[in-house]
């Protein structure tokens, strides 16, 4: 016996899933992103490849949900992003593993049936 979800169902979970994994990608790469604003950030974390692949992370996942979404839902699913990011700062995880389950996030938005 084969169970599915009633189409109304599934399309809401689907939903959900498409905002939390834009959520997980801006707070995973949030933290990184914002050092290129910062007045004491040194030469070398700006020009890296980890501060680009961010920036162009968190910047994509903002407008795919801003795109996408109602205008309150895009601003809580961003909101839940910054909300995130400030979290995953006191976890002390290193940049390069933020920024590859960032990448990961937006990868697996981009997955998901009618995501984009």
């Amino acid at each position: 016996m084969q169970f599915s979800l009633p189409s109304d169902i599934a399309g809401s979970l689907m939903a959900l899933l498409s905002a939390l994994t834009l959520s997980f990608a801006i707070g995973f790469s949030w933290n990184r992103f914002c050092r290129i604003f910062r007045q004491a950030t040194s030469q070398t974390i700006l020009l890296s490849p980890a501060t680009q692949l961010a920036g162009a992370v968190s910047v994509s996942a903002a407008a795919l949900a801003a795109g996408g979404n109602p205008p309150v839902t895009a601003s809580a699913i961003v909101a839940l992003g910054l909300v995130l990011s400030v979290l995953l700062s006191q976890m002390m995880l290193r940049p390069a593993i933020q920024i590859a389950l960032a990448s990961v996030s937006l990868l697996a938005h981009a997955a998901l049936p009618n995501a984009l």
